[in-house]
């Protein structure tokens, strides 16, 4: 049988059920034994993606985390201080101003935000358990761990506070809108972070932290962090325990996005595909010429583009920049969310436009500005003449190593990308640059928010500024113009965002959660 089979298909039978009964493995225009090395290719170079990952965003995983668990940690102290809106002392139907009100819903928010971001962490970090690596494998669980340690002290700490008057855990029990939760979250994490399930999962964290090595892989500071919170949360000592149990117990409590994938750290240039793909080299047989018109058709409908969001490439940010003016606003989403924690509002990141010097000459006529910007900033010294626009560094943006000139190729390594313009004067504008070239190598404790502030006085943050807009637009407050945008979308299709669709994104919530029942809970 297998030399008939041999003969009527033409390939050489091997010890194979399938092929021994006469059951075809492939496809007729599939070469079967090259299918069956690619496939053992792939099984050998496969990687969990978490691992794959691990060495492009660990560092700045940690960073953001450390930089949430400080935030957190402040808060509780916080209400210390605001006695009539956080009673030391139980109370029984007390009746608070509206101000106070106000006040103690902003802290929560804040807080909740924080919390989100340690949750979305723990998601990133769930397989740690699947890392093959030793070493890998000790610092994402390490990751994970400082996430819980932190999420748990926290929750514990504003309990506290928040026990000893039952209009609070009401209040905090509200939906909010702006971040995405449902009713209910406060009651959630009272219940996953209860005193008893977090001595015992703390317990289970604790030895599996130690067993692993964790603390040899992370940094100093992220070490001792973890170590400090697991011995605040007072854990029942355990010998028996599983990595797998221990991951599970710190796991996130909120579907939040789970992909471990770093975005990427500048946008890609990303040709068009061509019209057809180059047709196969060497001789053509039947089978190569139906598998060269399959994949003609499959690359001529991008059957197999990805429809994952994908950043906008150079083509498109040149395009962008064609309708910039210096002065303008820009505002981001970043891919992972992590931008701008604490400040809810789907746009988190923002930068002020400083153009070029041919686009600055265009707007004010003269050279001049460019002079004295360079003078204040030296680093905006002109790179060469040839230096496309997406590659000049024309935005000013701040996050928490600084204030600093980045090219538009690299700002804009996000989901989306919007520019504002705002109402002012030719000549207010020119100062507003400058006062942005001033800050450039400094520090500023409010990252984006301060940065707007301090170059255009009374400008919020990113997220609060688009939606003053949105709630603005067409009515004489209107303080910005809507200039351009790039849309959330796939690597191939038309991103230009309209204005409609700009104040649309403005009312999203800042966290996309993946299950779309996780809202109704």
């Amino acid at each position: 049988m297998s030399a008939l089979l041999a003969l009527s298909t033409g390939v050489v039978a091997q010890s194979d059920p399938f092929l021994e009964l006469g059951i075809p493995t492939s496809a007729p225009w599939e070469d079967p034994a090259a299918k069956k090395a690619g496939a053992a290719k792939a099984e050998a170079a496969v990687l969990n993606p978490l691992e794959a990952a691990l060495p492009g965003r660990l560092a700045g995983d940690l960073a953001e985390l450390l930089a949430a668990r400080a935030e957190l940690a402040a808060l509780p102290a916080y209400a210390r201080t605001r006695p009539q809106v956080f009673p030391p002392a139980p109370v029984e139907n007390a009746v608070a101003f509206e101000e106070y009100r106000v006040e103690a819903r902003d802290a929560w928010v804040r807080a909740l935000d924080f919390l989100l971001a340690l949750d979305a962490a723990a998601a990133r970090y769930a397989d740690a358990p699947r890392v093959k690596a030793r070493a890998p494998r000790a610092a994402a669980f390490g990751v994970l761990a400082l996430s819980y340690a932190a999420r748990a002290r926290f929750v514990r700490s504003w309990d506290d506070a928040a026990a000893r008057d039952a209009a609070l855990g009401r209040l905090f029990d509200e939906a909010v809108p702006e971040l995405g939760t449902p009713e209910g979250a406060w009651t959630r994490l009272l219940a996953r972070f209860s005193a008893e399930n977090v001595r015992r999962d703390a317990g289970l964290v604790r030895a599996a932290w130690r067993a692993g090595g964790s603390a040899k892989v992370l940094s100093p500071a992220a070490a001792a962090a973890v170590e400090a919170d697991l011995k605040a949360l007072s854990p029942v000592s355990t010998k028996r325990f599983s990595l797998q149990a221990a991951a599970a117990a710190a796991g996130p409590e909120f579907a939040l996005p789970s992909d471990p994938a770093p975005a990427p750290a500048a946008a890609p240039e990303r040709p068009r595909p061509a019209f057809l793909p180059p047709m196969p080299a060497g001789e053509l047989t039947v089978s190569s010429r139906v598998a060269a018109a399959v994949g003609a058709v499959r690359h001529f409908f991008l059957l197999d583009a990805s429809t994952a969001p994908a950043v906008p490439s150079r083509a498109e940010l040149r395009e962008l920049a064609s309708t910039l003016r210096p002065g303008d606003i820009l505002l981001a989403r970043r891919m992972d969310g992590r931008g701008g924690l604490g400040r809810p509002g789907w746009w988190d990141a923002a930068g002020i436009y400083l153009g070029g010097d041919a686009d600055r000459r265009s707007a004010f006529g003269d050279d001049s500005l460019s002079a004295s910007l360079r003078a204040a900033a030296p680093s905006l010294a002109v790179l060469s003449t040839a230096t496309a626009s997406e590659d000049l560094l024309s935005v000013v943006t701040a996050d928490r190593a600084g204030v600093r000139a980045a090219p538009l190729a690299r700002f804009g390594a996000a989901t989306a990308l919007a520019a504002l313009r705002p109402r002012v004067a030719e000549a207010d504008k020119a100062e507003a640059l400058l006062r942005a070239a001033r800050l450039i190598g400094g520090a500023l404790r409010g990252d984006e928010g301060e940065l707007l502030e301090r170059v255009y006085a009374g400008t919020p943050a990113p997220g609060a500024l688009a939606k003053r807009f949105d709630e603005s637009f067409g009515t004489p407050a209107q303080a910005f113009d809507f200039v351009a945008g790039l849309r959330p979308g796939a690597e191939h299709g038309d991103r230009r965002m309209s204005v409609s669709e700009f104040r649309a994104a403005s009312r999203r919530p800042k966290w996309d959660f993946v299950d779309s029942e996780e809202k109704k809970r």
